[in-house]
């Protein structure tokens, strides 16, 4: 502007401002720099003093918007807000979900991340206009791939219709790739009762501890397990460890068998035996010698028990006779019933 030179005591009127100020708008006139305070406005009338004079504008700090664009992204925005000139404000934190196998970045104010950078929780000075940021979005590294998806593996994904780890009874939901492009292998131990392919389970006469584990990797690269600790429990009717003893004497003992006790794999009493001119042993079958045409019409509930043995794929084989065989049979329809 232009600078005036006139007498003392004549009145003029003041020139309009046509001075700017980013994030400002011109309030008027004021004879010294404090802001916030106008004496003149524009064109108003004004009478010369006795000395030199300096008028100041007067500036009223811009209001402007702050928000932010999910540029790609999908959900609920962080809150937008009115921000004033001079003051400063606080970078929110992300809400938005990021696009598949994304992560957040940083906020920019250019959707491409070309120009300024903002952290969360960061505090800022407000610029001289209305200010939107962008999220921007990059890739995983393969181990944070991993870790993303192992913390995502936790036992409510996985355990589909069973309620605890410590009773697991229907098919598990293993899933084979996981949410960041990751391959998931499923492995079990002891084999043969979680099968990793279907996650069905199969449960056996006595309670079962399974470790169940997931290897994640990415690419063929850095591989990460993470394991299960589960307990499959027996099956209705399942056999206890003092069963197995009584179940061993009951058998045994009164079908008078001779021979070697093993014990096999699902912790049942066996007995092998050679085959004889009184008897036949057969693999899965129980099989006596009738003494006498009498107890032949005890074969029948033998015949049942052998099915019992077959079903549960014992190897047991007795040569007794017939007392001893129902003796045993007897039993096993009273041991102890549970609950599927």
């Amino acid at each position: 502007m232009t600078n005036k030179a006139t007498n003392t005591g004549q009145q003029f009127y003041l020139a309009s401002n046509t001075f700017t100020r980013a994030g400002y708008s011109f309030a008027g006139w004021n004879t010294t720099p404090a802001t916030g305070y106008v004496q003149y406005v524009n064109g108003a009338l004004y009478t010369m003093p006795d000395a030199d004079v300096i008028l100041y504008a007067s500036w009223n700090a811009g209001n402007f918007t702050l928000s932010y664009n999910a540029n790609g992204g999908s959900g609920t925005a962080p809150a937008g807000e009115t921000v004033v000139m001079g003051n400063t404000f606080t970078v929110a934190n992300n809400t938005f979900t990021p696009p598949a196998n994304k992560k957040f970045k940083e906020w920019n104010t250019a959707a491409d991340g070309s120009r300024t950078a903002y952290s969360p929780g960061t505090t800022a000075a407000v610029p001289p206009q209305n200010l939107t940021l962008y999220a921007i979005w990059c890739d995983y590294t393969p181990v944070e791939r991993i870790d993303a998806d192992l913390d995502a593996l936790v036992w409510d994904a996985i355990k589909s219709g069973n309620s605890t780890e410590n009773n697991v009874k229907a098919a598990l939901n293993l899933p084979k790739i996981g949410a960041n492009g990751t391959a998931i292998a499923w492995s079990a131990l002891p084999t043969g009762i979680i099968n990793t392919d279907t996650g069905a389970v199969t449960r056996q006469l006595v309670d079962q501890a399974v470790a169940l584990t997931a290897t994640v990797s990415y690419m063929g690269g850095t591989e990460k397990p993470k394991t299960f600790n589960l307990t499959v429990p027996a099956i209705p009717g399942k056999f206890e460890a003092e069963d197995a003893v009584i179940y061993k004497a009951k058998v045994f003992g009164d079908a008078q068998a001779v021979g070697l006790w093993e014990e096999n794999r699902l912790g049942i009493s066996t007995k092998r035996e050679a085959a004889t001119s009184n008897g036949t042993a057969c693999p899965s079958r129980l099989w006596l010698k009738s003494a006498t045409p009498a107890q032949t019409a005890e074969r029948s509930a033998f015949t049942k028990m052998a099915r019992i043995f077959k079903t549960l794929h014992s190897p047991l084989r007795v040569i007794g006779t017939a007392k001893g065989a129902l003796a045993a049979y007897g039993f096993l329809w009273k041991l102890p019933a549970e609950t599927a």
